[in-house]
């Protein structure tokens, strides 16, 4: 399939090119003096920014143009017609997907007479009902934050980080940079894209690896809400528009320190008084980023390069080394205060990029990309120590891509682009131990040597910290994909017909393994109460056969309004190789080939529509409205609740790969006085939770019907409706609303136990002032199964939530934004966005009450926690932001000012409070079930309470010098200007609640230089 794949896709792109992807346009009417439509005018949009200099059409017998494929820049349109003066119009200003407006009126006379006339360039665009805010190269240079690019579109009102960054704290990272999203969006809406072609990776598909870059970008745009039919989904989407050198040679390099000599103290009493012991701070940060391009050949043939070099470290709040890590003789948690944890990210990219006009129609782009980043490690928080945290370092990962287009005539344009990647991450021990092998066999003997050394992670859920060595699973993961797209646009005056085809194939090898005994422990308070299995090493492989997407589309303008409609069909398809799993040292004897299995077939159809329409046909009053339905992110492993159409469908991850029994170390000697390989009670050990633990049996098997046909994959539908007004020149105001319903929700159905084989109870909450009306009210809904089928084999059933009731979700929102195009200096974009998600699967819980444990709290995940039924209809109040980004460059003295400031909500507070069987059996009746020591469960409601909320202002002062061709600008910044303290994290044990995590770094003086020549 693959072999006869790749040639199919090779001969696409020769014959079948497409419009360029996300870029701008001019459109508009042209009259006589009499107001009468003149056919036939020649108009032409010329622009240093085009390497063919000049793109032109005419106007149709409407009088109606539109000029597509306009690269961002300043343009001049010309108006030409003969008996009548030629009309110019400069200093139209584009970017991104907007649609400028201009009209023209037109006189007779001599045709060598010229009418240049002077006009603000538009600030509302009046035909498109996308939500989109540019961002440029040179306001992301200004900015007193992060030029990553999770960190910069985190600037805009309404989007979400779920990584918080002051001063470039958080480096320069290969992967992720923070969850974003917008609306109600789930993570993996988030798509990432290189001129439309995705660059998130093929393994979780919301977070991208190798753009840490900036440099390579002429800008940025970020979408929150869209009718095109390009994209799947309606997250937030960061399209990155490559430079692309030019016909004067120039370059620039940016450059940047701190440390923490140059970071201020907001570590107060209250913050002690709470349990903080130790703030987490920057350590030291530098960065250099340098740029190049120009001419080859004049008008014909331009090249980009450019490097980065970051180096970021943190100290971790609260976390110290702890000096019985890996130690064989003790479990005790045992922090060293004079050596506090520190987190460490390197970053080295280079990228280079040539752009060559064939001639006067077709232009061919070629570029690389190389990044390498060892992230050693940001797994160490203020809850796991540094031993438990695994560095990862990525090499060698990147990729290239080629693109074509061709404006055939004024009504075709044409293009195609293919991008190839690899990516090879890895995972290795921290330090300086010896590092694992790479196969299976040699991590089958650490695996055996670290049990002799008692290399065992603790999870003590009273301290609420993990330590002593790695506890997890993790991966070592080798990837490759080729996105491509093809399309075809045809364009008139007053329709914008586009069609096209996008696609992505590829695969991934995963070494699932544990890093050092492939099992571990949990305490409580340092006693053990349980022990967690894994049937690791294994390795598991997947192919991604398609990712396809076919839309046609068109923007037909009528009079002022301007509407916008087509229909967009999608395809996911995934499979597995044959793979082999064989012994691991808690399943010796397991040895079994699966044969190779078809995954996901999913098949969707997306009707979308939108309407502009220009109010007072002025071009400055836009009212704008929009439906349509958008499929959720999928990937070969997934994230989040992806997964389970991931890693969890892969048969090598269907065979039961963990289980957990309770201990109770009677002896106390830290070693599991039992047989592990025996699934029953033993010794010091329970029954083992399930006893298909490392056999053939799937631990999930799966609805036919929800893995193939057509309307199976999880979507939503997104409404919504503004006004948009020019309030003054350059200036605009958007009133926004929207509404964001999910549908096709999934559920696991543990089809061995039904609601009658559990046993309902309640707990009391603790009586605590910090707990909602001083706590000591009832928790209910908390379900056990019943001893007799405790240790019954799981019979995972995965199908529709729908099969057993009804489940909705749905979040209702309004956006204030305000924007300012730069001018003189200035620039200014920010507003307010507030929204509350809805959300309720009372129904189904109901019937399949084993879906309660490990459910997310509105979303927030609390893997392994006994959520009440009675919560099962969960509200958030309306939470709102306020985000504002601004500069200004003083004139004659040339000294910049530039602010960003953003007021969010904190994060929502959970409380798992440990319920021992002290406390279960006077409701329960009994204690629980499989001889475990305790449940654990939340104690706060959803949307209950929430943390500290987060007021954050940065500046820039900077200074520009200037020394024959070149500019030069020092950079002071100052970021956490206030020195605000908030906690960004809390410990989510009830034993230590309203303990912070983390805070708010402190006061941050960064020394910064540009320099352009």
């Amino acid at each position: 399939m693959h072999r006869l794949k790749t040639p199919c896709v090779s001969l696409g792109l020769l014959l079948i090119p497409s419009l360029l992807y996300a870029q701008a346009s001019i459109t508009g009417i042209v009259r006589d003096t009499s107001g009468a439509v003149l056919p036939g005018v020649s108009v032409e949009a010329s622009s240093p920014a085009l390497i063919e200099k000049v793109r032109s059409v005419a106007t149709n017998e409407a009088g109606q143009y539109r000029i597509e494929n306009l690269r961002p820049g300043v343009y001049t349109v010309t108006f030409a017609l003969s008996g009548f003066s030629t009309v110019k119009r400069e200093a139209i200003e584009l970017s991104g997907t907007f649609v400028a407006t201009v009209n023209a009126e037109m006189r007779v006379g001599s045709v060598e007479e010229t009418v240049t006339v002077t006009g603000v360039s538009p600030v509302v665009d009046v035909q498109s009902s996308n939500r989109e805010r540019v961002l440029t190269a040179e306001v992301i240079n200004n900015a007193p934050v992060n030029r990553y690019p999770s960190f910069v579109a985190a600037m805009i009102p309404g989007v979400n980080n779920s990584t918080v960054d002051v001063g470039g704290n958080s480096g320069s990272p290969t992967t992720g940079g923070g969850a974003l999203t917008v609306h109600g969006s789930r993570a993996t809406d988030l798509e990432m894209l290189r001129n439309g072609v995705s660059i998130s990776t093929v393994e979780t598909g919301s977070n991208t690896q190798g753009v840490p870059n900036m440099a390579v970008f002429a800008e940025m745009a970020v979408e929150t809400a869209t009718v095109s039919t390009e994209e799947r989904g309606s997250g937030v989407r960061l399209n990155f528009i490559p430079r692309e050198g030019g016909n004067t040679f120039s370059g620039l390099v940016i450059s940047s320190f701190a440390n923490e000599g140059m970071a201020g103290n907001n570590f107060t009493q209250a913050l002690r008084d709470r349990g903080l012991k130790t703030p987490n701070n920057l350590k030291k940060s530098g960065e250099v980023n340098a740029a190049y391009g120009g001419p080859i050949l004049r008008d014909r043939l331009w090249f980009f390069g450019t490097m980065l070099y970051n180096r970021t470290q943190n100290w971790v709040a609260g976390m110290f080394v702890n000096r019985n890590a890996f130690s064989p003789s003790s479990f005790a948690y045992d922090p060293d205060p004079n050596q506090p944890a520190f987190i460490d990210v390197l970053t080295r990219n280079a990228a280079g990029r040539v752009t060559w006009q064939v001639n006067s129609i077709h232009k061919l782009a070629f570029a690389y990309e190389n990044t390498y980043t060892c992230q050693c490690s940001t797994a160490t928080t203020a809850i796991v120590s540094a031993e438990s945290g695994l560095p990862q370092r990525y090499w060698p990962n990147g990729g290239w891509n080629a693109e074509w287009t061709a404006p055939l005539t004024s009504h075709v344009l044409l293009e195609a682009v293919v991008y190839h990647r690899f990516i090879n991450s890895r995972r290795t021990h921290p330090f300086g131990l010896p590092d694992v092998g790479d196969s299976i066999e040699d991590v089958f003997a650490y695996n055996m040597d670290a049990i002799a050394k008692n290399l065992i992670g603790v999870q003590d859920q009273a301290l609420g910290i993990t330590h002593h060595a790695s506890t997890v699973s993790n991966m070592r993961n080798k990837s490759h994909d080729s996105p491509f797209r093809v399309a075809l646009s045809y364009v008139t005056g007053a329709h914008s017909y586009k069609f096209g085809v996008s696609d992505n194939i590829g695969g991934k090898q995963n070494l699932v393994m544990n890093f050092d005994a492939p099992y571990s422990y949990r305490f409580n308070n340092g006693v053990p109460n349980q022990i967690t299995m894994n049937a690791t090493p294994f390795l598991q492989f997947a192919n991604l056969d398609a990712d396809l997407g076919v839309y046609a589309q068109d923007r037909w303008t009528i009079k002022r309004a301007t509407v916008s409609y087509g229909l967009r069909y999608d395809h996911f398809a995934s499979s597995f190789p044959e793979q082999h799993i064989g012994p691991a040292p808690l399943v010796p004897n397991r040895n079994f080939t699966l044969p190779s299995t078809a995954g996901i077939s999913w098949h969707d159809i997306s009707p979308r529509a939108g309407v502009a329409y220009d109010l007072f046909g002025n071009g400055k009053t836009a009212v704008k409205g929009s439906f349509g339905k958008y499929v959720e992110g999928q990937a070969l492993r997934g994230s989040d609740a992806n997964v389970i159409f991931g890693d969890g469908l892969n048969p090598a991850q269907r065979v039961v790969t963990t289980a957990n029994r309770s201990w109770n170390d009677a002896n106390r000697n830290f070693r599991p006085d039992c047989d592990l390989l025996n699934v029953a009670a033993n010794g010091e050990c329970g029954a083992l939770s399930n006893t298909d633990f490392g056999s053939l049996r799937p631990g999930s098997t799966y609805d036919p019907a929800i893995l193939r046909g057509w309307g199976k994959r999880m979507y939503s539908w997104q409404f919504s409706g503004s006004v948009q007004q020019q309030v003054m020149k350059r200036m605009s105001v958007e009133l926004s609303y929207f509404r964001r319903a999910y549908g096709n929700f999934n559920v696991v159905d543990d089809r061995a136990r039904s609601a009658s084989d559990f046993d309902v109870f309640s707990i009391t909450a603790p009586g605590d002032s910090r707990l909602p009306d001083g706590g000591s009210y009832t928790i209910g809904g908390l379900y056990n199964v019943k001893p007799a089928m405790f240790s019954t084999p799981a019979d995972n059933y995965i199908t529709f939530a729908s099969n057993y009731g009804k489940q909705f979700e749905h979040w209702d929102g309004f956006d204030l934004i305000l924007n300012a195009r730069p001018q003189g200096g200035f620039s200014l974009q920010g507003g307010l966005s507030s929204g509350r998600t809805t959300m309720d699967n009372c129904a189904v819980a109901a019937k399949l009450p084993e879906i309660l444990t490990g459910l997310s709290v509105l979303n927030d995940v609390n893997a392994g926690v006994q959520f009440p039924a009675q919560y099962c209809h969960e509200q958030s109040p309306f939470l709102t932001q306020a985000k504002f980004l601004g500069s200004y460059e003083i004139p004659k003295i040339e000294v910049l000012i530039s602010g960003a400031f953003q007021s969010v909500p904190g994060p929502q507070l959970i409380g798992n409070f440990i319920a021992t069987n002290a406390v279960v059996l006077p409701s329960l009746g009994r204690p629980l079930a499989g001889g475990a020591a305790n449940v654990t469960v939340n104690v706060v409601p959803p949307g209950g309470l929430y943390g500290d909320r987060r007021n954050q202002f940065d500046l820039r002062l900077g200074k520009v010098l200037r020394f024959g061709g070149t500019r030069t600008k020092v950079n002071l910044d100052i970021n956490n200007v206030f020195n605000a303290n908030p906690v960004l994290t809390e410990n989510t044990s009830f034993a230590v609640f309203r303990q912070p995590a983390s805070i708010l770094p402190a006061r941050i003086a960064r020394l910064g230089v540009q320099f352009d020549f």
